[in-house]
């Protein structure tokens, strides 16, 4: 039967049914943006802005910062891991002295005591020195866990988006004076296991502790350094842009600063991660750009574009969840204006 043949009462409820559908359709997208990301992303959505990341990360060396790298050589000239706590502090003076670094961050936690000389030294580096230590967070766990003794919550004055922490690892109490500063380490995978964002502020018992990468940037990066502001945007969660590949970090074995062997000037004025590669300390992760990447450099990539947006070179973010909903009611809209009025191959065709 054509159209024109269909009775009045039968045109008014496909009418309602075509329009039911667009309503339905745009609040099925409402409904999906409004998850939090991560956790319930479509994976589809995921997929494609890690090919987006993969095509467009660019090979520009980062120079404002350097990565030192407790890597497989370093343990194997230096001595298997964990190394003294003196070790540690000689690293950590000769970077800050004789090779002028403006500040270092710690990728690691030192929850057992060791040699006490070591770690009072430590100690008074990031009390009265550019050095931030390091406490992870856990998120997601039904124990209870307390390792350790955090050091130095935060007080915004406006208090901003964090995530709520379950239990953390901190470093012994030698370490844990409350003048010292200290950043979360903690990261929370997406479902499929590849770590996309990190949390710039994290909750435990009433207090906030921000990443370690916005606790360096805070501490260190020259006098507007205390003023320096992120906002998360997702639930807590600051999307990592991830903007440059490994190969553009300067990145320079352990070993090569206790012995001397770099220039001296290579690392003056520049802010340092301290963390490890090695296979044997167990930190890999995976990232859009590798499935196997070291935890230090997913700090490097925060702290590179921490940088960028510092100096105002930072990609502004798009509206996407807006944008996202608006395009779908446009879709349905003319959708539902163009169904009845073409034909059905040339429906099927749009």
């Amino acid at each position: 039967m054509r159209r024109s043949q269909l009775p009045h009462w039968f045109d008014s409820p496909l009418k309602w049914m075509r329009w039911g559908i667009a309503v339905l359709a745009v609040l099925l997208t409402v409904s999906i943006e409004s998850l939090p990301s991560g956790k319930y992303s479509w994976f589809g959505n995921e997929w494609l802005r890690d090919q987006f990341i993969l095509w467009h990360a660019q090979e520009t060396p980062e120079t404002r910062f350097a990565v030192i790298d407790i890597d497989e050589a370093s343990l194997a000239e230096i001595g298997r891991w964990p190394w003294s706590r003196a070790h540690l502090a000689d690293m950590v003076e000769q970077i800050l002295g004789p090779y002028g670094a403006r500040g270092v961050a710690l990728d690691m936690v030192l929850s057992e005591p060791a040699d006490e000389a070591g770690d009072t030294r430590l100690a008074m580096l990031s009390r009265f020195g550019p050095v931030v230590l390091a406490q992870a967070f856990d998120y997601e766990g039904n124990l209870p866990l307390r390792v350790g003794q955090l050091i130095a919550p935060q007080h915004p004055q406006i208090r901003p988006a964090f995530v709520l922490s379950s239990g953390y690892i901190a470093n012994n109490a030698r370490l844990a004076h409350s003048d010292a500063k200290a950043g979360n380490i903690g990261l929370v995978p997406d479902r499929d296991g590849m770590i996309r964002r990190l949390p710039l502020y994290t909750r435990y018992e009433q207090n906030l502790y921000p990443g370690l990468a916005l606790t360096l940037m805070q501490c260190c990066n020259g006098p507007q350094a205390g003023k320096f502001k992120m906002q998360a945007s997702d639930n807590g969660f600051w999307r990592i842009p991830y903007r440059r590949t490994w190969s553009a970090y300067t990145v320079i074995p352990a070993s090569y600063i206790l012995q001397q062997k770099i220039p001296v000037g290579l690392l003056e004025n520049r802010l340092v991660l301290v963390g490890s590669s090695a296979l044997g300390l167990s930190d890999r992760v995976a990232t859009p750009l590798s499935p196997n990447s070291s935890g230090l450099l997913v700090h490097a990539a925060a702290l590179s574009a921490m940088l960028d947006q510092q100096a105002g070179i930072g990609p502004t973010p798009w509206p996407g969840k807006s944008l996202a909903i608006l395009y779908s009611l446009a879709l349905a809209a003319l959708a539902s204006w163009i169904f009845p009025r073409w034909s059905a191959l040339a429906n099927v065709s749009f």
